[in-house]
């Protein structure tokens, strides 16, 4: 009877304990879940975020550089509008100065003409007719250089608006290209977080399953025992030991089970996380290898826009240069043959002058009020040729002095834009070096993540380790 006791005693703190340590266990179960739920939840909520972040980020990026692009070409169009409209007004104006020019130049002929019906009248008339040929061709030669040197001036202006309008366009593109990398790789690091977040978790409940599972195993086997005992009731008490120290062994066994299952949980565990962690370190040296190309290409691009630049620079001072050569040359020329042509006139007038003489002093005809104003006036008309024609040599020089300086002005606000769209470069690199931050702070997280699950696995350790003593 004592012994039959014992055993109903014995059996009955079994079973208390084992279903203090199911309940237990259970509930244990049920919070791993809710917190393994949360953290899912979390992190697919932190990943949407930063996910609308960078597109939010990426779209701006690229909506600024699409803007910043259109407005450059509305701005390289006006320009070039404005050079053609320049450069036609001013050829206009050349070729209204020329034909004034002409004008004046027969009208004075008209006027010399009709001056005089004698022979001094007709040797005005021919000196005063080679003097406006003389002046026709200078005004043609130089209204003809005058259109060269403004036709030149336009090609140059357009040739730079271009180069700028290229050159914007380019680094419109590269911006969009960089928002377009920067708003992948955030995308990519929110998908791998949220990935290893869902790993973290499964692992958990996993883990908070397989203990159920155990503290379910064990709670059947000492059903058994205790069934097993009420049934042999008569059985002495070594006999009831023996069923112990059996349910001993078997919760020995499970544990050493449950602790090699736990154990291979870690080992797929950190398999897992050394496998994303892999993963994500070649994506960030894929994304590494895309910006150091996108960087070269840049500088490419740059270098090359400079060489153009340069090259563009090179070929408008040679215009420039051939322009004034050839406008000395002719400007030479048109002074040598009126120097001739004056020469010619004075030494027709000289003869003709000793003719006038003869003929005065042989005929006695004329006044010599008539031969003194022929003196005066063939005098005051290759006077004034050479007068004109040091102002108009003047004046091409200054042109072509104001024209280079024009040039070289519109080559410095180039350069300098190009400087600027350098320091945005700069801009757009420390700007990668700050999400290239943010990625190492994700990287951390993961590795925070890593540490919680550790936790996670040392407590469900903990707690199949405190289960024997609690038996």
């Amino acid at each position: 009877q004592e012994a039959r006791k014992k055993a109903e005693a014995e059996i009955a703190r079994i079973q208390k304990e084992v279903q203090t340590a199911m309940e237990a266990a259970k509930a244990n179960e049920e919070m791993i879940r809710k917190q393994s739920a949360e953290e899912v939840t979390q992190a697919r909520e932190r990943a949407q975020s930063e996910i609308s972040k960078a597109q939010t980020e990426a779209t701006a990026k690229v909506e600024e550089a699409n803007g910043n692009a259109e407005k450059a070409r509305t701005q390289y169009a006006s320009e070039i509008s404005t050079a053609q409209q320049t450069a036609q007004s001013r050829i206009q104006q050349i070729q209204e100065e020329a034909a004034k020019k002409i004008a004046d130049a027969k009208a004075k002929e008209e006027e010399i003409k009709g001056s005089s019906a004698t022979e001094v009248a007709q040797a005005r008339e021919k000196a005063a007719q080679e003097i406006t040929a003389a002046r026709e061709s200078a005004a043609r030669e130089i209204a003809k250089a005058k259109e060269e040197a403004a036709r030149a001036q336009e090609q140059s202006s357009g040739d730079i608006a271009a180069a700028k309008r290229n050159a914007a366009e380019a680094i419109a593109k590269v911006r969009q290209d960089e928002a377009e990398s920067v708003r992948q790789s955030k995308e990519n690091g929110a998908v791998e977080r949220q990935k290893l977040a869902s790993e973290v978790a499964a692992a958990k409940e996993a883990a908070a399953k397989e203990i159920g599972a155990i503290n379910a195993q064990l709670s059947e086997e000492v059903r058994l025992a205790r069934e097993k005992a009420a049934r042999e009731k008569e059985a002495s008490a070594l006999e009831i030991l023996q069923v112990r120290e059996q349910a001993a062994v078997a919760i020995a066994k499970t544990q050493e089970e449950s602790a090699q299952e736990v154990a291979a949980i870690k080992k797929q565990a950190a398999e897992a996380v050394a496998e994303a962690k892999e993963d994500l370190e070649n994506k960030k040296k894929g994304y590494a290898s895309e910006l150091a190309a996108k960087r070269a290409e840049i500088n490419a691009e740059i270098a090359n826009e400079q060489k153009k630049a340069a090259d563009q620079k090179t070929a408008i001072a040679k215009e420039v240069a051939d322009a004034d050569a050839k406008a000395r040359v002719e400007i030479a020329e048109a002074r040598k043959e009126a120097q001739e042509e004056i020469l010619a006139i004075q030494q027709e007038n000289a003869n003709k002058k000793a003719q006038y003489a003869k003929e005065v002093e042989e005929a006695r005809k004329g006044s010599l009020e008539e031969i003194t104003e022929a003196k005066k006036a063939s005098s005051d008309a290759v006077y004034e040729a050479r007068q004109q024609a040091a102002e108009q040599i003047t004046k091409v020089k200054e042109e072509t002095a104001a024209r280079i300086a024009d040039e070289q002005q519109k080559l410095t606000d180039f350069q300098q834009k190009v400087a600027s769209e350098e320091k945005k470069l700069q801009q757009t690199e420390s700007q990668l070096k700050s999400k290239q931050e943010q990625l190492s702070e994700l990287e951390k997280q993961v590795q925070e993540a890593e540490a919680e699950l550790k936790r996670l696995k040392a407590e469900a350790g903990q707690e199949k380790k405190n289960q024997p003593d609690n038996n």
